[in-house]
């Protein structure tokens, strides 16, 4: 789910993100983390909360080293634009809430670029929930598949996630499912970079931290 914000910009900072460009001084080689969120709105400022987060590792080259995703119980009934979605508030019944999943989504995020499409519009989101548990991330090397696209396919009508699926023959068969956007995005990935120059970095990331064992989830 993504709206209301403009693609995160080559060498921005914003919501613990620095995103990477083409004449960026670093060349980084670690794995890339694609996340993606489904929410009760569109602006974090406005009250709209997480509802499901997706997260797929991958070097790059379309294949998958580590999944976690959940639906996430926000404390609310509202689900916001169900009909969007499909997430229900009684799906959210019995979810884990965002802190208690947040050792997990921390360990998948760290040591790694941390990609979205729209990123601005995940990350302004991840941001916002981290801070509502007390909890912090230091800024991590970032990329906006959105921008990505445009760099990529300059003819595509439009840089929608659906669109460049198509465009790439990539089936999507649960739209809005944040596990399966972000794998859109984990399959288009090599398909891009064969199209363009190297994407370097300002930042590195982080050291790896190891995902704990035993945290809950919740699948649709």
């Amino acid at each position: 789910m993504a709206a209301g914000r403009s693609f995160a910009q080559p060498g921005m900072i914003r919501d613990l993100a620095h995103y990477g460009s083409f004449d960026a001084p670093l060349t980084l080689d670690y794995d890339y983390v694609v996340i993606d969120v489904e929410t009760t709105g569109f602006e974090p400022s406005k009250g709209a909360r997480v509802i499901e987060f997706g997260a797929h590792r991958t070097r790059g080259d379309g294949e998958v080293v580590e999944s976690f995703s959940t639906l996430i119980n926000h404390g609310s009934s509202d689900t916001g634009a169900e009909f969007i979605h499909g997430i229900s508030s009684d799906m959210l019944r019995g979810a884990p809430t965002f802190m208690e999943v947040w050792p997990a989504i921390q360990s998948i995020m760290s040591n790694a670029i941390v990609v979205a499409h729209n990123a601005a519009f995940d990350m302004s989101f991840m941001a916002s929930e981290i801070n509502i548990a007390g909890q912090s991330m230091q800024t991590i090397p970032g990329l906006c598949t959105y921008w990505l696209a445009r760099q990529a396919f300059p003819d595509s009508p439009n840089h929608k996630l659906s669109t460049i699926a198509e465009t790439l023959g990539v089936v999507n068969d649960q739209e809005h499912d944040a596990a399966a956007d972000a794998m859109v995005v984990v399959k288009a990935l090599p398909f891009m970079f064969a199209q363009i120059e190297p994407v370097k970095h300002h930042i590195e990331p982080g050291v790896r931290i190891k995902m704990p064992a035993n945290i809950p989830t919740k699948h649709r």
